[in-house]
């Protein structure tokens, strides 16, 4: 079953989120990176009564503006670092976070272009963080023998400026890493990389709607 308006997106393709929303009761979706406002109407979609999302580019809220009405929908004009501080100590759970604010062409110079570590530093921090689900995109550029979603340094999104988007001295355990005593870890190796941590012991199974780059499979880290 599709997302109305939703043409292709990783909470949908990859991640079956009716299946986490069930069996990790989940209440409040937190967003980082706006984009489009296809996170948002997925997380509209699926029965989230409270939608918290952020973006560092003012047109990006006022587009979400337009196409979202609902009074549940809060949008954020900032850092997404800055962001999810709040949304850690204000947001009661269990709550989806879905962390996607990186490489922000428009705006990278000003606040740094990959915030995903600080991002889950202070999720690390939150109080009752072992029942919130943490869904983070692009683990392509993360390097390492451990990453199959590794991009190649050929490919045409980052010929022109790989050292800008590969990670140099970080690795996808220094991400899930302070999380392995309350989540399960899984690597989903479809389209740009998902990292998912659902809390531990959960019994999950992944949801592949689309098959775009590669076999789509899913790999427990820990």
């Amino acid at each position: 079953m599709g997302v109305p308006g939703v043409v292709t997106h990783r909470l949908v393709n990859c991640v079956n989120m009716p299946q986490l929303i069930q069996r990790c009761g989940l209440r409040a979706f937190v967003e980082t990176g706006i984009l489009d406002g296809d996170g948002i109407a997925v997380a509209l979609h699926y029965g989230f009564s409270r939608v918290f999302s952020c973006d560092i580019a003012r047109e990006c809220i006022e587009k979400a503006q337009r196409r979202f009405t609902n009074t549940n929908v809060c949008l954020s004009l900032g850092d997404s670092r800055e962001f999810i501080r709040q949304m850690a100590a204000q947001v009661e759970g269990p709550a989806l976070f879905w962390l996607d604010a990186h490489f922000p062409d428009h705006a990278a110079g000003d606040v740094g272009e990959f915030p995903l570590p600080d991002e889950l530093a202070t999720l690390r921090a939150r109080k009752g963080v072992e029942r919130d689900v943490i869904i983070c995109d692009d683990m392509r550029c993360i390097p390492g023998d451990d990453n199959p979603t590794l991009i190649p340094r050929t490919h045409p999104d980052i010929a022109a400026n790989p050292d800008r988007f590969i990670q140099k001295g970080l690795t996808l355990k220094m991400l899930w890493g302070p999380f392995a005593d309350s989540h399960d870890v899984y690597l989903i190796n479809e389209e740009t990389g998902v990292l998912l941590l659902v809390p531990r012991g959960t019994a999950y199974r992944g949801h592949f709607r689309w098959r775009i780059l590669r076999r789509p499979r899913m790999i427990r880290l820990h």
